[in-house]
């Protein structure tokens, strides 16, 4: 089987192209950083320009597309989101028309729901709050439309928070991590505010499974439904590095006036996709993220 993987030097990207050359597959990765080698069959690609690799991705003619390039976050500028999506729709408009592709996966984002409490149902309506929700909803809906076309099954995953070895620095976990190993003040803009968090491992395992998984076409969670706030993360992490030492941290938030974010991921219609997999608890994440460090 053949599987086109974009944005495979990312944080997502560079683990399951790992992964699914363990499984064998004939794979084929595109990212534009050319420090970053992820497979021995890579093209170095922008995507905003990749008119000259027409030719061999058209030679490869993927069964599936795993789709996870967004480029310049955590940059959500109007400009910026603009760019993304046209990039995807030329780049879909060309899978569709020039492959026998027949099966699409796309990286998409809790964001999209547009609402900070409860439970997030891939079947209610929700609201666009950002231009990268907006983008993101946009890339979906013209995909929907161009899969059902040409009898392609799209399978749309909406993913909650995801962390783990190699995620950018200035993301919670690892800028938390990297504070208390320093004796640097912590400061937490947001302690009491609640996040659906996920480990890397598992976000790669629910790709893999999606691969030979006879799904309906729509779109899926990815998360665990449950939900952590910002202060327990950072206690946690504090234990694993300090032990009792009690964590000491600012904030100009007080914990009685605040609006929180509470929201999760209704895992309902994903059941299938995790059914072989053990989801990695809070507590055994944070510890297999500081033993890669």
């Amino acid at each position: 089987m053949n599987i086109l993987l974009t944005g495979s030097s990312g944080f997502i990207g560079s683990k399951l192209a790992k992964n699914l050359l363990d499984n064998q597959f004939n794979l084929l990765t595109i990212s534009k950083k050319k420090n970053i080698k992820v497979s021995t069959n890579h093209l170095f690609v922008d995507l905003n320009n990749f008119a000259r690799s027409k030719k061999k991705i058209k030679n490869f003619n993927p069964d599936i597309v795993i789709h996870l390039a967004w480029q310049s976050l955590p940059d959500y500028s109007f400009n910026i989101q603009m760019i993304n999506l046209e990039i995807s729709t030329l780049f879909f408009e060309f899978i569709t028309n020039e492959t026998k592709c027949k099966k699409i996966i796309v990286a998409g984002s809790c964001w999209e729901y547009g609402k900070y409490k409860g439970a997030c149902i891939e079947s209610k309506d929700n609201f666009t709050n950002s231009y990268f929700s907006w983008a993101k909803k946009s890339l979906y809906e013209y995909l929907n439309f161009i899969c059902k076309k040409n009898l392609i099954d799209l399978i749309w995953l909406r993913i909650f928070f995801v962390y783990g070895p190699n995620q950018r620095s200035s993301s919670l976990v690892p800028n938390i991590a990297n504070l208390l190993l320093s004796k640097k003040d912590i400061y937490l803009n947001n302690p009491y505010n609640r996040h659906d968090f996920i480990y890397i491992d598992d976000v790669v395992d629910a790709f893999t499974n999606i691969i030979d998984l006879k799904l309906k076409s729509g779109i899926y969670n990815i998360g665990t439904g449950k939900t952590y706030s910002v202060l327990k993360i950072a206690k946690i992490l504090n234990y694993k590095i300090n032990g009792n030492k009690v964590l000491k941290y600012k904030t100009n938030q007080n914990k009685q006036n605040m609006d929180r974010n509470n929201f999760w991921a209704d895992i309902n219609k994903s059941r299938k996709i995790f059914k072989n997999i053990n989801l990695i608890d809070i507590e055994e994440g944070i510890q297999k993220y500081l033993e890669n460090l």
